[in-house]
């Protein structure tokens, strides 16, 4: 191995990068600074990635996002309706944004995860169902607790594209079953 690669080339870049974080150190203090303004005081997104052969690594990031959520913002992800058990990636609304492999806010795997008390929460929409069955297509919001399954509310005009996204496909023809 010659100097320049073995030593040279690794002193250049260490001393070219000081250089260059000591220039753009004040840009650098001043974004940290209204960052941590607009976020309550919190500049820096931290979160958990698959890396290379799905070894996870935690980055940090400037947060420039913020933490109110919209029905734009959450993620999706598909559900084995017989088991509960998520099933793929979360995905965005936005499908210019990739597929998330891990919760952005637990830092946990989405796949594989279980959905507690699935036989319950599927029970309650399917009871909920029938209380109303003049509404053909009826979107519900059911809160898994500590203790079980819990109905928030039920949304005529929910979102059927969330719902098709997860699963990368059309699904009218799964609606047709519970004509």
């Amino acid at each position: 191995m010659n100097l320049y690669k073995s030593v040279l080339k690794r002193v250049l870049d260490f001393f070219l990068n000081l250089i260059g974080l000591l220039i753009a150190s004040p840009v650098l203090f001043m974004v940290t600074l209204l960052l941590a303004i607009a976020n309550n005081g919190k500049p820096f997104f931290f979160q958990y990635r698959p890396g290379k052969n799905g070894r996870i690594f935690s980055i940090v990031k400037f947060k420039t996002m913020n933490d109110r959520r919209d029905s734009s913002g959450n993620l999706a992800a598909p559900v084995d309706m017989e088991t509960g058990k998520v099933n793929g990636p979360g995905i965005n609304s936005d499908i210019t944004r990739t597929d998330e492999a891990i919760h952005p806010i637990t830092g946990k795997a989405i796949e594989g995860f279980q959905i507690p008390f699935w036989p319950k929460a599927l029970q309650m929409a399917k009871d909920a169902a029938l209380h109303a069955p003049e509404n053909r297509s009826v979107g519900w919001d059911i809160a898994i607790t500590p203790t079980g399954p819990e109905l928030i509310e039920g949304n005529h005009n929910w979102c059927k594209l969330l719902w098709q996204l997860p699963v990368k496909q059309g699904l009218k023809e799964m609606l047709g079953k519970y004509k």
